[in-house]
């Protein structure tokens, strides 16, 4: 699924449920939704916080410590510096519903 099928979906879904049937929905305000919530999320991870989306997913940053590494075009060794990477942890919910 790519990013305009996910709004398409977003979409359709929010449209099927009660609470938002009264609401006047479109595409662009799908994709603003889908938007906010990842600038959410990558805004809190740039500051060190945590992201528990419970019961679906958490998201957070772990720093990798500097490492060599071997290059076999120029048969050198170089060193990575330390960097961080986000680090995602599927919960139970959404293993269950894929095995």
């Amino acid at each position: 699924m790519n990013y305009s099928e996910a709004i398409r979906e977003v979409l359709e879904r929010l449209k099927d449920k009660e609470s938002t049937k009264n609401m006047k929905l479109s595409s662009v305000k799908a994709k603003e939704i889908i938007d906010t919530l990842f600038e959410v999320i990558a805004d809190s991870l740039r500051n060190g916080v945590e992201v528990r989306l419970m019961p679906y997913v958490g998201f957070s940053v772990k720093t990798l410590p500097p490492r060599k590494i071997h290059n076999p075009a120029i048969l050198r060794f170089s060193e990575i510096g330390e960097r961080k990477v986000i680090k995602i942890k599927p919960y139970v919910s959404i293993k269950s519903s894929v095995q």
